[in-house]
């Protein structure tokens, strides 16, 4: 079940280092915010392949298969990440968190329909659950309705992002299974792979279109770093995580990260977090159990 504990611990590393992109979000643009998430993770993510490919004896192989995976992956996350900020900025830390998180159906659903994963009828249910607890979250009011939701910008830029974290988690796996060997080996070159993949598109494209953000990013440095260590070490979890099972278990065990939202909206942020926001990521928490159990 190390799983578990990979995923537990890649949510953590992710809120915070959502939490400090959106602190830099206040002096860089959402693209050149993403490309540091990327560029500043690249040198510890080469590190930490050759630290496990001195532990182990396994071998992987590099396919046209794999490459293709990882690009797709790459480029997935690329979108859900850029559109993440925005939403950041458009609406309070937790309350942009918890709109991405959609993805939890989003990826049983493709999983099912494309790579023939199964689900219980139990899981199925968790799945409903941790959904309606996104919109019963983020419900405007008292007495808005649920579909009224569907009518927000900030609730179509959740959705597509979570729907292009979804795509990052599935093909991921797949690029993951496509290496072979060990599964701790296979995640880490992976993640070497998808990651300078990200960090060159996102160079390119900053250095056509946003040249000046450079300047701005130098003033930053401290903040940019801490982004990309966070921004690793939750990728490492999330990676491992997929080599061991499928891609709506860890998405919908990765739901915690909710509740660390709400901590550090709260206590970093100095968000007032309300007491249907705590039902809901209790509901939700029941939601994953369901899911996980399932």
């Amino acid at each position: 079940m190390e799983w578990i504990g990979l995923t537990v611990f890649a949510a953590l590393m992710q809120t915070i280092r959502t939490a400090g992109q959106k602190a830099l979000g206040a002096t860089l643009s959402p693209i050149t915010n993403t490309f540091v998430r990327y560029s500043y993770g690249l040198p510890w993510a080469i590190a930490y392949v050759v630290i496990v490919s001195l532990m182990t004896d396994s071998t992987v192989q590099i396919s046209r298969e794999f490459l293709i995976y990882c690009c797709i992956a790459g480029i997935s996350q690329i979108i859900a990440t850029v559109l993440l900020i925005y939403l950041l900025g458009e609406k309070h830390f937790a309350i942009g968190t918890v709109f991405s998180k959609t993805e939890v159906m989003l990826t049983a659903i493709i999983g099912a329909l494309y790579f023939s994963e199964q689900y219980s009828m139990y899981s199925w249910l968790g799945i409903g659950v941790c959904t309606l607890c996104v919109f019963y979250f983020n419900r405007g009011g008292s007495g808005v309705p649920f579909w009224h939701l569907l009518m927000r910008k900030h609730a179509w830029l959740g959705i597509c992002s979570g729907f292009g974290f979804v795509l990052t988690a599935i093909y991921l796996r797949q690029a993951c299974l496509a290496l072979g060997g060990e599964p701790m080996l296979s995640a880490a070159v992976c993640l070497v792979v998808v990651v300078s993949f990200q960090s060159l598109f996102m160079l390119g494209y900053v250095l056509l279109r946003e040249r000046r953000q450079l300047v701005v990013l130098q003033q930053n440095q401290a903040m940019a770093c801490f982004i990309g260590i966070t921004s690793l070490l939750g990728s490492v979890g999330w990676f491992s995580a997929l080599s061991f099972v499928s891609a709506s278990h860890v998405r919908a065990l990765g739901q915690v990260e909710l509740l660390f939202a709400l901590f550090i909206g709260r206590f970093y942020f100095g968000e007032s977090s309300r007491f249907r926001e705590w039902v809901a990521v209790t509901l939700m928490g029941m939601g994953v159990v369901m899911v996980v159990l399932g």
